[in-house]
C-alpha cells in the first residue's frame, strides 16, 4: 500500500479520509480532543475522515487513504463552549445530540467524551443510528462505556446492544424508542456519570418529527445539543427548549459528506468486523420464539392438516401455522397459490427460500444482544436451523429475525425485507 509522508505547522488541520493507517512520526496532533504524540498509530475507518489538528510541527504518515491540509482549525469555537458548560454540570447528566445528515454529530460526540474522560469521568454512549451505528454493528441501537480517550466512537467498546433488524427506523419507530430507553436504565443501573445520545440523521416530515419527539421524550434529557445550520432544527429545538436546556451549535468547518453507496460500503466494512472467526452452528427451530413476525409464534400444524390444507390450496406446504392474524404456509416451490383466505383469514405464503441470508440477532440469558448470525439454510422436515455466526452455541438462548440479507461470504447487502412479511 502507498505510504504518505506529511508535515504541518501548528494552527493548521491534516483531514484523513479512511481506510487508512497513521502514524504520528514527529510532534503532537488532536484529534477531536485527543492528544497523539511521536509513536502514536491509530486507524481510519473506511469512507470516513477525521481532523487532525497539528499542536506542534508535525510530521504523519499516512498508509492509503486522502490526505489534504487546511490552514485552520475545523472544529467551531461553540463546540469547546458546549462541553465545557456540560462538563461542570455536577450529576448525572444525560445529553442527546441531534442534527441533519453529515453536520458532524459523531465528532461532537467524541469532542465531549474526551474532554470528560480528562476531567475524570466514564462516559456511557448510547449510538441509535440504527445504520451507521459506530459502536455497534448495523442494524442495533448500542450502548458503550469507556474511561480512555477516543479518535472515534467505533474506538468505544460496546456494553450491550438492542437488536432493531433493520438499517433505517422507518417503521420500527415504537421499536427504537423502546431501544433507547432499555439501553438508558441499562446505563444508570451501571452507575452512569454522564450519558450521551446519538441520534440518526432523519429530523425532518413527520416521521423524522415523531421519531425525535418520542426519542428524546423518552430519554428525557438534562441538555438536548442541536448541530446544524441556523435555524435548520428549529422546528425540533422550539419545542425541546420548554422542557430541556437546549444548545444551538454549527456544523465543523468540514464534514465528510457520504453517498448512499459509501454508506452501503460503511455498513459492509461493519458487518465483516462483527462477523469475525463465525462459524456455521446448528439449531433447533424449536428453540426459537420470535418477537417480530408471524412465523414461529402461532401454533404449528400437525401433518394431518398440512395435508388438508396442501389439498386445499393445491399446492405442497412445507410448514404450516395458525396465527391470531394469519394462516402461514411454507411451501415448495416459487410460484404462489391465488387462494387468498381460509374461513375469512388471510394466508401468508413463504417460499422455503425466503431466509436464505437474513440477518438474526442473537440474544443469550445474560445480555440482550450477543452477535449477528446469517441463517444459511432452514430444514423444516427436520425442524434445524444453520446459522453463520461468531457467537458460542452455549451463549444462544433465542434469535430475532431481522429484514435484511447479507451475504455470508462477501457481507455486501443483498436485499431489505419487508416487515412483517413473514
Amino acid at each position: 500500500m502507498a505510504k504518505l509522508t506529511m508535515t504541518a505547522e501548528p494552527g493548521s488541520t491534516l483531514m484523513i479520509e479512511g481506510k487508512a493507517v497513521v502514524e504520528v512520526v514527529k510532534g503532537k496532533v488532536d484529534v477531536f480532543g485527543c492528544e497523539l504524540s511521536e509513536g502514536s498509530v491509530f486507524n481510519i475507518d473506511v469512507c470516513k475522515a477525521l481532523p487532525l489538528y497539528v499542536v506542534e510541527n508535525a510530521v504523519v504518515n499516512v498508509e492509503s487513504g486522502k490526505v489534504w491540509l487546511i490552514d485552520r482549525k475545523t472544529i467551531p469555537d461553540e463546540w469547546l463552549h458546549a462541553v465545557e458548560k456540560i462538563s461542570n454540570l455536577d450529576k448525572t447528566v444525560k445529553v442527546a445530540v441531534i442534527g441533519g445528515i453529515d453536520v458532524g454529530k459523531s465528532g461532537f460526540i467524541t469532542f465531549l467524551t474526551n474532554h470528560l474522560v480528562e476531567r475524570g469521568s466514564r462516559v456511557h454512549i448510547i449510538d441509535a443510528d440504527v445504520g451507521q451505528n459506530d459502536i455497534g454493528p448495523p442494524t442495533t441501537i448500542a450502548l458503550g462505556v469507556t474511561d480512555y480517550k477516543i479518535t472515534s466512537l467505533s474506538d468505544v467498546p460496546m456494553y450491550d446492544a438492542v437488536f432493531v433488524g433493520a438499517i433505517s427506523p422507518h417503521g420500527i419507530i415504537q421499536r427504537c424508542v423502546s431501544a433507547v430507553t432499555i439501553l438508558k436504565n441499562l446505563a444508570l443501573k451501571n452507575n452512569a456519570e454522564f450519558l450521551i445520545l446519538n441520534t440518526t440523521g432523519w429530523v425532518s416530515d413527520p416521521g423524522g418529527r415523531e421519531l425525535k419527539l418520542s426519542k428524546i421524550s423518552a430519554f428525557n434529557p438534562d441538555v438536548v445539543v442541536g448541530i446544524g445550520e441556523r435555524g435548520e432544527l428549529e422546528h425540533l429545538l422550539k419545542y425541546f427548549e420548554k422542557f430541556y436546556e437546549v444548545i444551538r451549535l454549527p456544523p465543523a468547518a468540514y464534514v465528510k459528506k457520504r453517498s448512499r453507496s459509501e454508506r452501503k460500503i460503511i455498513r459492509k466494512s461493519n458487518y465483516a468486523r462483527w462477523f469475525e472467526n463465525a462459524k456455521e452452528i446448528e439449531l433447533s427451530i424449536g428453540n426459537i420464539a420470535s418477537a417480530h413476525s408471524f412465523i414461529f409464534s402461532g401454533s404449528k400444524l400437525s401433518i394431518d392438516e398440512i395435508k388438508l390444507f396442501s389439498k386445499y390450496i393445491n399446492t405442497k406446504i412445507l410448514y404450516g401455522e395458525i396465527c391470531p392474524e394469519v394462516y402461514l404456509f411454507v411451501i415448495e416451490g416459487w410460484e404462489k397459490p391465488r387462494v387468498e383466505k381460509i374461513l375469512d383469514k388471510k394466508i401468508l405464503f413463504l417460499t422455503s427460500d425466503v431466509f436464505n441470508n437474513l440477518l438474526v440477532g442473537i440474544r443469550s440469558k445474560e445480555k440482550l444482544f450477543e452477535g449477528l448470525g446469517i441463517i444459511t439454510s432452514i430444514d423444516f422436515n427436520e425442524w434445524k436451523i444453520k446459522i453463520l455466526t461468531p457467537v458460542v452455541r452455549e451463549k444462544i438462548t433465542n434469535i430475532q429475525f431481522g429484514y435484511v440479507k447479507v451475504n455470508p461470504k462477501t457481507f455486501e447487502e443483498e436485499k431489505l425485507v419487508d416487515k412483517w412479511c413473514f
